[in-house]
């Protein structure tokens, strides 16, 4: 197929109809996730997860996600770690609780440990066992950037937090 052309995302359903009523859309270098109106996730690219506890895996069509809870989404989002080539996503539900997937090298899925997820985490707090991150308002993972993956929240204090993998301050990190 040519490069230089426009092409439809199409789902890896019976007949492979079009991909529609997409109400948010968030990427990385080779992994995209959508919303749709409906409150089903879908993914598709070199890199991705469904949620549902199998490895990552090139998909060239989008493929639904298994959702994390039965809460609508409020928010969604990705991002990568070239150095391991691993994909990351998140999911914030409306009603503040926020869960991660995927590769967590660089602790970016919030969980406190270095163990890739194939099936849905919340990020904690304070450690591992810490309380869970269920009070949250925006997020933002940092998805311009396929080398590092982190991830920016803002909870309902009003208060931002953040981890993954820091390229110079983009964490605001106090170098020393």
């Amino acid at each position: 197929a040519a490069q230089n052309m426009w092409y439809r995302v199409t789902e890896a359903t019976a007949g492979f109809p079009n991909l529609s009523n997409v109400v948010q859309l968030r990427g990385t270098a080779n992994a995209l996730i959508a919303l749709k109106s409906d409150g089903t996730i879908w993914t598709w690219g070199t890199q991705t997860f469904l949620g549902n506890a199998t490895a990552q895996t090139t998909r060239n069509r989008a493929t639904q996600m298994t959702s994390p809870s039965a809460n609508p989404i409020k928010m969604i989002g990705a991002t990568r770690n070239k150095a391991t080539n691993g994909t990351s996503y998140y999911i914030l539900n409306a009603d503040g609780n926020l869960y991660a997937l995927g590769e967590n090298s660089d602790k970016q899925l919030g969980d406190w440990t270095t163990t890739d997820r194939t099936s849905w985490v919340q990020p904690k707090y304070t450690s591992a066992a810490g309380p869970v991150m269920n009070n949250i308002r925006w997020i933002s993972p940092q998805e311009h950037d396929e080398n590092y993956g982190n991830i920016n929240i803002i909870n309902s204090d009003s208060v931002n937090y953040n981890w993954g993998l820091a390229n110079g301050d983009m964490l605001g990190l106090l170098r020393q």
